[in-house]
């Protein structure tokens, strides 16, 4: 069994970016383990901005009682190892008892890297750098029209699982949000912003994420398809088990959006690549 854990990652993004598929990319290295989304920073109500929030702020141990139980039990229905849940009196316990979940199921695989894809995690970053100082993150870009797009179908086909059906504006202003977080941080040594229009195009040019990573990219860039990282219920991620890779740019937007629509969305949405940013390392 290896001793250490030498890397802990996280992907983040807008919804519907892609992060599914570079996370079924990036688990053909022999040293990566990844798990399904665990949302759990964003239900301990951990959000960067928490401290303004008097009332979050001392029921977070609450929030994070119920998301470590909620963690634990996706463990044990996907088979990874479930470790002792222990009471804590400060949330603190909690973040560090989920950390240390990913750490144990990792080395138990004989591996030394974790992933962890919650794209809403994107909204605890500082939250997760005060537990995780060195901790890894990736921002994967796409085209916000086709993000508006695939975002309303999710959401409107499963409106139970997403909490409600996202109307137009709702999936441009999360979009927007969410890419205006982004480029927060494009500035940041441990950040990493990939396109995923590039990735489409080829799949060798996850090739200079490795290289971040500090990683030896495999021969042959793949689609291996992993169920390991999907739960039951996530239909709208049923592509991500196909070999094929999919492209559906614009193609979604123009089937679902009247021209009126498309012409309202493409004139709404914010792109990140503004003052010169570019893929990778900024």
């Amino acid at each position: 069994m290896k001793k250490n854990i030498d890397q802990r990652i996280f992907i983040v993004g807008c919804p519907r970016s892609g992060t599914t598929l570079l996370q079924t990319l990036l688990l053909q290295h022999s040293d990566i383990l990844s798990f399904p989304e665990s949302h759990f920073f964003t239900k301990s109500q951990l959000y960067d901005f928490s401290r303004k929030l008097n009332i979050k702020k001392y029921i977070s141990n609450i929030y994070a009682y119920f998301s470590l139980k909620r963690w634990f039990n996706i463990l044990q229905t996907k088979g990874f190892i479930t470790p002792s849940f222990h009471y804590h009196l400060f949330t603190s316990g909690y973040v560090n008892q989920f950390i240390d979940s990913l750490d144990q199921n990792t080395l138990y695989n004989n591996k030394t890297i974790w992933i962890e894809k919650t794209p809403s995690h994107l909204y605890t970053i500082k939250t997760i750098q005060q537990y995780i100082p060195d901790a890894k993150f990736i921002h994967l870009i796409r085209r916000g029209e086709d993000v508006v797009a695939s975002l309303y179908e999710a959401t409107n086909n499963y409106p139970e699982i997403w909490g409600k059906a996202y109307t137009i504006q709702d999936c441009i202003n999360r979009y927007n949000k969410d890419i205006s977080i982004s480029k927060k941080f494009k500035k940041n040594k441990n950040h990493f912003f990939i396109d995923y229009d590039m990735l489409i195009e080829s799949l060798d040019n996850i090739r200079e994420l490795y290289d971040f990573l500090n990683l030896k990219a495999p021969n042959e860039i793949k689609i291996i398809p992993n169920k390991s990282i999907i739960m039951e219920d996530e239909k709208w991620k049923n592509n991500n088990l196909k070999k094929k890779l999919v492209n559906t740019k614009n193609e979604k937007f123009k089937k679902i959006f009247s021209e009126d629509e498309q012409e309202y969305i493409t004139r709404s949405i914010y792109s990140f690549y503004d003052n010169n940013c570019k893929q990778g390392k900024s």
